[in-house]
Parts: C-alpha cells; structure tokens; sequence
C-alpha cells in the first residue's frame, strides 16, 4: 500500500499526463501495451505491496553485481528506475529516427517501471543493505 503524508496536487501530475498524451498521439496503443505488460511484471516479481528496503519475490545472484536481485555497481544500490529511465530516453531518441512500434512497447513498459520505482521511500537511497 503506498502512504503518502502530504497531499500531492494535480499540478505534480500535469508533466506526466502531457507526456501520456504526446505518446498516445505518436504510438498509443503500442504505448498502452507495454504500460500493460509492465504492471503484470511488476505485480508478478515486486507484489501490490510498495514497501522499502524488501527484496523481491523471484531472488537472483550473479556475482559481483547483482545480490539477491539488487543491480550492485561501484558498492552502490542501482534502482530499477534508474535502468529504465535510460531505457525510457534512449528509445525515445530512438524512436525520432526510426518508428518501429516496439520501441512505443519499451517506452511503456519504461514509463511504468519509473513510477513504479519512485514510489518507494528509498527511491533515493543508493546504500547497500548488508
């Protein structure tokens, strides 16, 4: 269950709808069909429960940068945001050179992914939980 102590207002959604809206002009229902692909990922691996500092339900290591399915890079905790806010830029750069419409599925499935990932408490602690 995600908690929030202050009031958030329509104006902090506002950059958020304009960019739903231009996406869903250029390729929406490819759009659509990662945003929706992404929450059965997220539902599937994180759970409907948005609580910090957890570990996912599927755990997996690969020595020496992913513990227990956390990204480890120079001893800091990578988010999940982080990787598809990259992806979510990089297929949008990509995407005004050429227009295949997986890239409309990746920039959904990113989208999701990224306000997923700052939902957390810790969406800005890069500290590894030992």
């Amino acid at each position: 269950m995600i908690e929030y102590k202050k009031k958030l207002s329509f104006t902090y959604f506002l950059p958020i709808f304009y960019l739903i809206i231009y996406i869903m002009k250029t390729g929406g229902s490819y759009f659509i069909l990662g945003c929706v692909l992404s929450f059965i990922w997220v539902l599937h691996f994180f759970g409907t429960r948005v609580t910090s500092k957890t570990k996912p339900k599927i755990k997996i290591n690969i020595k020496p940068f992913i513990k227990d399915s956390h990204i480890i890079l120079f001893n800091k905790h990578i988010h999940h945001w982080i990787i598809f806010l990259c992806l979510f830029v990089t297929s949008s750069i990509l995407l005004y050179f050429y227009k295949y419409k997986l890239l409309n599925v990746i920039q959904g499935f990113s989208f999701i992914q990224i306000v997923h990932g700052l939902s957390y408490k810790d969406r800005f602690d890069f500290s590894i939980k030992e």
